[in-house]
């Protein structure tokens, strides 16, 4: 379902609204534009309720400067469709939720000789990596700092190609035609959140996002977009 279809549903299903549903999602006033409003900050709200949603996951590839050791993650492109990134949010996760599992190899030897960098805690990297005289070389371990730049050590000496995951940042749903990303046998899910948003708007406090949970599907969602837990390596 795509935008308008959603807040059109959601309309019709307050039993609040008499006569015609709404054939825009712009411009509206009133009653009409709580509905939109709640639709559109109800699917944010979804897709902050995980960090590990499988639609907000994707893959990206770049090349570093030399003698640049931070890069922020607009400046890399999504491999998937080769575009410059634009919603960024943060340095993805290993389906197994463990690093970000970053891999590099010299641009023009081509990707044969990939391979990958080791992760170093922030406050480890930061005292081990950058004090002192840097020497420039093939990056080998990586950290992220606390502006959320990814930083290598040690500085690159060339050009290089770096790949991992990174997160996006949630959709937000503008146009009528605005389809969410998230899977289509779940849209509903959607209207079901603004649905109780209103609710709360008409009858008292706001309800809490925890409450998303009770939705109808919502552990079928999490079931189809969230990594399978897994037994953890043997203590002893």
């Amino acid at each position: 379902m795509n935008f308008l279809e959603l807040a059109q549903m959601t309309t019709q299903q307050t039993g609040t609204i008499q006569g015609t549903l709404p054939t825009t999602v712009t411009g509206q006033v009133n009653r009409l534009k709580l509905i939109v409003d709640y639709v559109r900050e109800a699917y944010i709200d979804i897709q902050n309720a995980h960090r590990m949603w499988r639609w907000l996951q994707s893959e990206f590839v770049g090349e570093t400067v030399a003698g640049t050791q931070r890069y922020m993650g607009t400046a890399f492109r999504d491999e998937g469709t080769g575009l410059p990134i634009d919603r960024f949010s943060q340095w993805g996760i290993k389906p197994d939720g463990g690093d970000v599992g970053l891999s590099m190899y010299l641009t023009s030897a081509g990707q044969a000789e990939e391979g990958a960098l080791r992760p170093f805690d922030w406050e480890y990297f930061s005292n081990t990596q950058l004090r002192g005289v840097q020497t420039p070389g093939k990056p080998q371990v990586y950290s992220v700092d606390n502006q959320g730049r990814l930083v290598v050590s040690p500085v690159p000496n060339g050009i290089y190609t770096l790949r991992g995951r990174y997160r996006k940042t949630p959709q937000v749903l503008t146009a009528n035609g605005d389809i969410p990303a998230m899977p289509r046998d779940f849209h509903t899910i959607i209207k079901d959140a603004a649905l109780c948003y209103i609710e709360g708007f008409d009858e008292g406090p706001r309800i809490p996002v925890y409450r998303l949970r009770m939705l109808p599907n919502w552990s079928m969602l999490e079931g189809h977009q969230l990594p399978r837990v897994r037994w953890g390596a043997p203590l002893a």
